[in-house]
């Protein structure tokens, strides 16, 4: 089995040793401001937020000025629905009599006697 093993392409110098006494102390960490020291002063999102909507109207009445746009919102004008109050409810119509089916007695068929089949014997040799 082959042996694998990583050759540097030139010289490679030792890492560096800590001297522990002589180690300088660590940077101190300073938190960083978050989203609301970054935002700004209220009034000034305000300002942002008013400036948006008015930006998203302007867009807004820029496409109804547009001649293609104004024919398509005509033809798809909403459709007037009125409601009318309906008529009196329909009479339920009369059941339809039903022709019950003639009964007459009806006379028992007449049985036939079947004949009697004889079977001859057969001699003996």
């Amino acid at each position: 089995m082959p042996t694998l093993a990583f050759v540097a392409p030139g010289p490679v110098a030792a890492p560096p040793r800590l001297d522990v006494a002589r180690a300088e102390p660590l940077p101190v960490l300073v938190p960083r401001a978050g989203y609301a020291e970054l935002s700004g002063a209220p009034r000034s999102r305000q300002l942002l937020w008013v400036g948006i909507a008015a930006l998203h109207l302007l867009g807004l009445w820029g496409l109804s000025q547009v001649q293609d746009v104004r024919r398509t919102v005509t033809r798809m004008a909403p459709v007037v629905v009125r409601l009318i109050a309906p008529a009196e409810p329909p009479k339920p119509m009369p059941p339809t009599p039903v022709a019950l089916p003639d009964m007459k007695a009806v006379p028992a068929p007449a049985l036939i006697e079947p004949p009697l089949i004889t079977i001859a014997a057969t001699p003996a040799p």
